[in-house]
């Protein structure tokens, strides 16, 4: 099962398109961030997204 909080930090992060703001917003830390999507991907056994700096591009899984 997915945990729903790595998946509404996911949410944010594409909403917002960047690390920091979602950080923000979520009331984290940038690599807490980090560790909620690398959990994702590793719980969904998929690359999401592709970081480019604190940005992002999704992939077509994401």
């Amino acid at each position: 099962m997915i945990n729903p909080t790595w998946l509404d930090t996911f949410v944010s992060l594409v909403e917002t398109g960047n690390f920091t703001r979602t950080a923000e917003q979520r009331f984290m830390t940038q690599p807490g961030v980090s560790q909620h999507l690398k959990k994702l991907e590793e719980a969904c056994r998929c690359k999401l997204v592709i970081r480019l700096g604190k940005g992002i591009q999704l992939t077509e899984q994401g």
